[in-house]
């Protein structure tokens, strides 16, 4: 075996691969004695078929293509184990000269990378402060899982529920596609209907039918419908009184299923706001962080390793759909909708944004020096273990100390936290 090794512009690696004679005859007998177990040929018994009586019968090409499909993986991991390397992707491979079994193995390698602009980027991170109006907000949202919702005959006002059909229609009375609902429960004043709709209904009653013209907003997720001018033809079913709970020691047990005042519930849902907003700001500069990079680093990498990323990247996405009990179909429109793109053009764009960020961040870690030692490392497993109920803290530790694999992902996130802060 011969092998030739260059490079590309776009981060692979070609290996030019020339059997010899003697491989050739090793790997054509091979093939041979497979493909004479599925053949039959009158005075030959099944799997005792000679290589030149199949090529006889079938011709030199078939026998050729046979040869190929049964040992090209078998002669491409050969060809890595000679030149010690270890691809990055799947390769591509292509039969060069088919009279001579000359194959070339086209894949992926690391890229060189220029990270000389990202020295420049700084990313401030703004936390939203929260209010006394958020908790009370919040102490709502708890108290409505415990709410009581009773029909009344009278009509309806903000904050009640309204159990209603309804559907929408064009200028000419035509139904619009994805506006119609069946037996809908509707709070009056949750804003979670198109402006107009919901204070519309205030001051119907059971039995109403009413006509709501109205105007879908330019930025509407729905891209169909951005802009729409629109009119709802509504019936109310029932309307009904909503009546929450007083919040009480006890009710406060039931809620954070520890016992506490009242005044102490309030503080740990003001901590609790907090922890999130400053995780969502965090979150968001992350992105930002991430997005200056890519904008700022060059480099280029390989359509086989996008390739490969689109596929893994797919399957997370079914997974997702999975986990809503959504369609895959369903899933795809959603994401098209929201994303303005195909599916497929979204799928590229995040694969190939994906995998350059990888390479972006290991280059910097490099730059910066940052490791985690494992004595660091056992250090915040017990920490994490500190911070779980008292009942499950040696699992969590066995947890981390018997899966290598998840012991390298805590790694991995700590040393990308550090990276982090020198951006922000």
């Amino acid at each position: 075996m011969k092998i030739q090794k260059s490079t590309t512009k776009e981060s692979e690696i070609l290996l030019t691969v020339s059997l010899e004679d003697s491989e050739v005859k090793t790997y054509l007998d091979k093939a041979s004695k497979e493909l004479s177990k599925q053949v039959s040929i009158k005075g030959f018994r099944k799997g005792h078929v000679p290589a030149d009586v199949l090529e006889q019968h079938y011709g030199k090409d078939i026998l050729t293509d046979f040869m190929y499909d049964q040992n090209l993986s078998e002669i491409y991991q050969k060809a890595l184990i000679d030149q010690k390397i270890h691809p990055l992707s799947s390769p591509s491979v292509e039969i060069k000269d088919r009279e001579n079994h000359v194959i070339e193995f086209k894949f992926a390698t690391t890229p060189e990378i220029d990270t000389k602009a990202c020295k420049d980027i700084k990313i401030t991170v703004k936390t939203e402060k929260v209010s006394k109006k958020d908790v009370e907000q919040e102490i709502q949202n708890n108290l409505q899982r415990f709410q009581e919702v009773k029909e009344v005959e009278r009509k309806a006002k903000d904050s009640d529920e309204v159990v209603i059909n309804f559907e929408g229609f064009d200028k000419d009375n035509n139904p619009v596609q994805n506006t119609k609902g069946e037996n809908y429960p509707l709070k009056l004043g949750s804003n979670s209907f198109i402006p107009g709709f919901e204070e519309g209904l205030v001051g119907t009653k059971k039995g109403d039918k009413k006509d709501l013209p109205l105007e879908f907003p330019k930025d509407y997720h729905a891209k169909e419908l951005q802009g729409a001018k629109i009119t709802f033809k509504v019936e109310v079913l029932k309307v009904n009184e909503i009546q929450l709970p007083e919040l009480n020691e006890e009710l406060v047990e039931k809620i954070s299923h520890k016992k506490q005042t009242v005044e102490e519930f309030e503080k740990d849902v003001t901590e609790r706001l907090k922890n999130r907003a400053e995780s969502k700001s965090k979150a968001e500069a992350e992105d930002k962080l991430y997005s200056e990079f890519l904008k700022k680093a060059k480099l280029t990498i390989s359509p086989l390793m996008i390739k490969d990323e689109e596929s893994q990247l797919q399957k997370e996405l079914e997974q997702n759909a999975q986990r809503m009990h959504m369609p895959f179909e369903s899933y795809k429109q959603a994401l098209e909708t929201k994303e303005g793109k195909t599916f497929e053009e979204f799928l590229k764009a995040q694969s190939e944004d994906r995998v350059k960020l990888r390479f972006i961040i290991q280059e910097l870690m490099k730059e910066h020096k940052i490791d985690v030692k494992d004595e660091e490392l056992d250090k915040e497993i017990n920490e994490k273990a500190a911070e779980a109920p008292k009942e499950i803290q040696e699992q969590v530790k066995e947890y981390y100390n018997s899966n290598a694999q998840a012991k390298e992902v805590l790694r991995n996130t700590i040393k990308l936290e550090r990276l982090l802060k020198n951006y922000m």
